[in-house]
Parts: structure tokens; sequence; C-alpha cells
């Protein structure tokens, strides 16, 4: 059922159906030009709290 209602919204020419496309094109291309702009995370090495000022309050021995 949700294929037939896809295929039908995909070819539907009324001005709804026109606008509905052009909104979700327009999100697209929004999602493509943040993704273009996003730095990229680097994976840091976790940090052992061993050592560090205050980890015996934390619950670490230090």
């Amino acid at each position: 059922m949700a294929a037939e209602l896809k295929h039908k919204l995909d070819r539907d020419m009324s001005a709804q159906g026109i606008a509905r496309r052009l909104r979700r094109l327009s999100e697209l291309h929004a999602l493509a030009l943040s993704l273009k702009k996003a730095k990229p995370l680097s994976v840091a090495e976790p940090r052992s709290a061993y050592g560090q000022k205050g980890a015996i309050a934390r619950g670490f021995p230090g």
C-alpha cells in the first residue's frame, strides 16, 4: 500500500504535488550545503580520569 501511495505521489502533477516536490528538493539542498560546510569530527584518544585534578572527588582513585 505504501508503495502505491508513493507511486501516486511521484506522478502527482497538481500544484500541491509540485510544491511538495520543490519543498523536498529545497530540504535536500539545505542538507547538502550544511554537510558541505560541516567540519569532520576527529576521534580523540580516550582520556583517563586517573591523575586528573579532582579525580578522587569524582570517584576515581588518583
